[in-house]
Parts: C-alpha cells; structure tokens; sequence
C-alpha cells in the first residue's frame, strides 16, 4: 500500500514532532511554535494555515506538504491515527476543531454524515420514488 505524502509527514514527525512546531490556542486554533526557517512567510503566534474554499477543511503547509488542520490537532493530542482511520468532525462542521468535536472513524462510517443531496426529493439516504408503480421505495 502506498503512502501518501502528507500520511508519510505525520508518521514522521508524530505526537511529538507535531507538538514542536505548532500550538492550538484557546479557540481551537493552530498556531506557528517557532519559524521553520528564517526565509519562513510565517511567524510564531501566526495562524498556521488558511481555509480551503474548495474543500471547507483548513490546510497548512509544512514542510513542502499541505495537511488538513483536524488531523494535526488530533495527533498532537492523542498521537498517531490508526491505519484505515480518518478523523470525523462530529457535527459535521469542517471547520470546528475542537478536540471535542473529532473522532477516529472508518472511511465508511465517516461517509455516513455526507449531508442529503439536493437531488434527494425524499428526505432519506436510498428511499426513491417509483413512478412505474407510483409508490416511494
């Protein structure tokens, strides 16, 4: 199985690695410990990373490598996820890093929290209307 490079990072630099080079605050919110290097664009205190537009979730690139904020958070408190893991934000709100707020889940229990798709005219995940018999199935 192959690694990703953002996978590989975390496994890299770990609870304590982590722990280093990032802090969250009071708000749940990850900041820069120190200057990774002095041409560094970032400054300790700063917040570490920006919201995606695209995906909803923060990212933050460390070391020539984009991670989502929610995984780091929760390494830095729990250590490493297991393989086969991914971390659920519990209400569904992407940007709510409380620790609070994040599992550990499987991929497929994870997709159970998609929101109802707009085409869903029923209101429940596989309940579709039959027209044929005129009934919702």
């Amino acid at each position: 199985m192959r690694v990703s490079k953002a996978r590989s990072l975390e496994l890299r630099l770990g609870k304590e690695g982590f722990n280093e080079i990032f802090y969250v605050d009071d708000n749940y919110t990850l900041r820069w410990k120190v200057r990774l290097s002095k041409n560094s664009p970032h400054h300790v205190g700063e917040v570490a990373g920006t919201l995606s537009q695209q995906t909803g979730y923060y990212h933050v690139n460390c070391f020539n490598t984009i991670l989502v904020v929610h995984r780091i958070i929760w390494i830095m408190h729990n250590g490493d996820i297991p393989d086969g893991g991914v971390i659920d934000h519990i209400n569904t709100i992407r940007t709510d890093n409380r620790l609070s707020n994040l599992r550990v889940v499987t991929e497929a229990r994870n997709l159970r929290n998609l929101a109802i798709r707009k085409e869903n005219t029923s209101g429940f995940v596989g309940v579709h209307y039959d027209h044929k018999n005129g009934k919702w199935v």
